[in-house]
């Protein structure tokens, strides 16, 4: 049987354009196959009302302030006083979806991570909050501490007068450990908010 050239590059055309639908219905089915997620939220996570936060920290304020100042680094009157000042520059409004994460837990997340160091993931199972909200706390929270207390307690002295009493104060005053930790303390923090 002789096949001339026309009919040959009809079956190779045709062979093609069934082998790309092939390939193309393949590639659907597989996407519709893909494992489905059973929730959006793990149920675990959904238990907020279980956290570190609701439970242990509630608790430590109450019956251990030395624990409490462990846990943050910062005694439970400091801390009430810098959440009443950042509390209006942090404070998420709730949605129909979810709570909004409370002032004071945002800035025991961010508290709790500057004092250890601990990892996002780590503060995720701890607090019941995803690793990348946590991630987008952090640095407003830090941004909020520092807006706050700029004014306060990063104020340079602007007149000679001020800087003769800041070397006055120095020479009289001055524990220069102390005043290299408070350095390297701001420091560390900017570097993790990333003001720097």
């Amino acid at each position: 049987m002789d096949v001339d050239d026309s009919t040959l590059e009809l079956c190779l055309a045709t062979a093609l354009i069934a082998t790309n639908l092939l390939s193309l219905m393949h590639t659907r089915n597989m996407k519709k196959k893909k494992k489905a997620r059973r929730h959006w939220v793990k149920p675990w996570m959904a238990r907020k009302s279980k956290n570190v936060f609701n439970n242990l920290l509630k608790e430590m304020c109450l019956e251990d302030q030395q624990a409490f100042y462990d846990y943050h680094r910062m005694h439970r009157k400091n801390f009430a006083e810098l959440l009443e000042l950042v509390s209006p520059l942090i404070k998420k409004q709730d949605t129909e979806m979810r709570k909004a994460v409370s002032p004071a837990q945002r800035l025991s997340i961010t508290l709790r991570y500057l004092a250890t160091g601990e990892s996002r993931r780590s503060l995720e199972f701890q607090y019941r909050t995803s690793h990348c909200l946590i991630s987008s706390i952090i640095p407003e929270t830090c941004d909020a501490i520092f807006t706050s207390l700029k004014n306060d307690y990063l104020k340079l002295p602007t007149s000679s007068e001020e800087w003769q009493q800041v070397e006055c104060g120095r020479e009289h005053h001055v524990d220069l450990r102390a005043f290299k930790e408070l350095v390297g303390v701001i420091a560390m923090m900017l570097k993790m908010c990333g003001i720097t």
